[in-house]
């Protein structure tokens, strides 16, 4: 997929995909989906369950159920 990406012209440089699986609601989200759900921006999808989920993290984000921490100055966990 990267390869695929690599050959669009059309893109602008600081674009930055990220192809994942969708996370189900059981699973353990990581940094990506935090991040996603707060300043990612969807260019394509086949219908809206990755707005929703994303829209289902920030919802859990503002609930406090995940805290950015920093180490040495650096951002962890």
């Amino acid at each position: 997929m990267y390869h695929q990406w690599d050959q669009l012209r059309h893109v602008p440089q600081k674009a930055t995909p990220q192809f994942v699986h969708l996370v189900s609601p059981n699973e353990v989200i990581g940094g990506i989906w935090l991040e996603s759900a707060l300043d990612g921006e969807i260019i394509y999808a086949r219908n809206d369950s990755l707005k929703k989920r994303l829209s289902y993290i920030r919802k859990q984000i503002a609930e406090g159920k995940y805290q950015r921490k920093t180490s040495h100055g650096h951002l962890i966990g």
